[in-house]
């Protein structure tokens, strides 16, 4: 019907949709293979987290924010493994003391 809004009739008389309508369809179809894919960042405040939220590289967000933790130059302290027992032994490694400083302090524990 040559009288409805975005049909025409075609040289043929056959009715042809809009170009107009196939072009926004197009643009929207190849809009949506283009389009960047969404980031899955953490959500934890730390460097790598922040800088994935904001788009940015971390070292690029550590200029803005150096303090941010993770932003730190000189290198972190390697982990502990640490026995999980009540004992002087693994409570003191915990604390990060030695056994005779977490004795002096908890003389009652198993192993003082």
């Amino acid at each position: 019907n040559p009288h409805v809004v975005g049909c025409s009739s075609g040289p043929s008389g056959v009715i042809a949709v809009a170009d107009e309508a196939k072009d926004e369809s197009r643009e929207a179809s190849e809009q949506w293979w283009t389009r960047p894919r969404p980031r899955a960042c953490c959500r934890a405040f730390t460097a790598d987290c922040l800088s994935c939220s904001a788009g940015v590289s971390k070292e690029t967000y550590c200029r803005w924010a150096p303090n941010t933790v993770g932003c730190s130059s000189a290198p972190a302290p390697a982990p502990r493994a640490c026995c999980r027992a009540f004992t002087a032994a693994c409570m003191s490694c915990q604390a990060g003391q030695t056994e005779a400083q977490y004795c002096r302090a908890n003389p009652h524990t198993v192993g003082c």
